[in-house]
């Protein structure tokens, strides 16, 4: 007789649950790979630098071959500060006991110092022209503003100065005969001068190029025909000189 076979089946073991955190934990992994993956390739990248400068502009004024005047700075040692950039620079003249008749002449060289060509060159009286009582007992009532004639003559170097020659780009700029190549003539007055130009409306003497010298001459005549009004006189006056861009 056969006997019967048993099937012993065993129990399942019981299922684990895994904690949420972990799943969390899990994902935050794969997550977090993937965009590391990302930013791990290929990069480029490029930069632009900028600077900013600014230019100059510095006029420098002489005399009759004297010392230099720099228009930067405060005294004639410190010529690097432009925050001012205005000098008084040396007189033309320092003229006492004149008869009529008499003239007088000063040389003058201007320099654009700086780095920026200048838009123009101008010029204008530095003061209101006036006449005071000079310093001896006797003295006329003439007004020497009105008397006292005045040119501003330019030459393109100190030769042709040195020489009279205006052709080839000398210049009238005040007086009579004004104009290109022509020798300025007597005629216009210190007084003319003064109330024409002022520095909101100057005389305009054209561009000046950085680094370059002009050349002029500045004289007065004291005429023939002055009275005995003009007798004992004293007048002080000024031309301002000005680049600007």
């Amino acid at each position: 007789m056969t006997e019967p076979s048993y099937i012993v089946e065993q129990p399942e073991p019981p299922k684990r649950r895994v904690p949420r955190w972990a799943w969390l934990a899990l994902g935050a992994l794969f997550v977090g790979g993937a965009g590391a993956g990302t930013f791990a390739s290929f990069s480029a990248s490029t930069t632009n630098n900028a600077s900013f400068a600014t230019g100059t502009l510095v006029l420098t004024n002489s005399v009759n071959s004297g010392a230099t005047c720099y228009s930067a700075g405060t005294t004639p040692t410190n010529i690097t500060n432009t925050d001012t950039n205005a000098n008084t620079c040396a007189a033309f003249f320092n003229l006492t006991t004149k008869k009529p008749g008499d003239i007088a002449t000063a040389d003058l060289d201007l320099r654009n110092d700086g780095t920026i060509d200048a838009a123009g060159l101008q010029a204008f009286p530095s003061s209101p022209c006036s006449t005071t009582d000079g310093l001896g007992s006797y003295h006329g009532t003439g007004d020497l503003c009105t008397s006292l004639q005045v040119t501003i003559q330019e030459y393109t170097n100190a030769t042709n100065r040195t020489n009279g020659v205006v052709t080839g780009g000398g210049y009238c700029w005040f007086g009579g005969n004004l104009g290109l190549n022509n020798a300025c003539t007597f005629g216009s007055t210190l007084g003319t001068f003064a109330s024409t130009y002022t520095s909101g409306s100057p005389l305009s003497l054209n561009p000046f190029t950085n680094q370059t010298t002009r050349y002029f001459r500045i004289s007065v005549q004291f005429p023939l025909g002055a009275g005995n009004d003009m007798q004992g006189l004293t007048t002080t006056n000024g031309i301002t000189w000005r680049v600007i861009q």
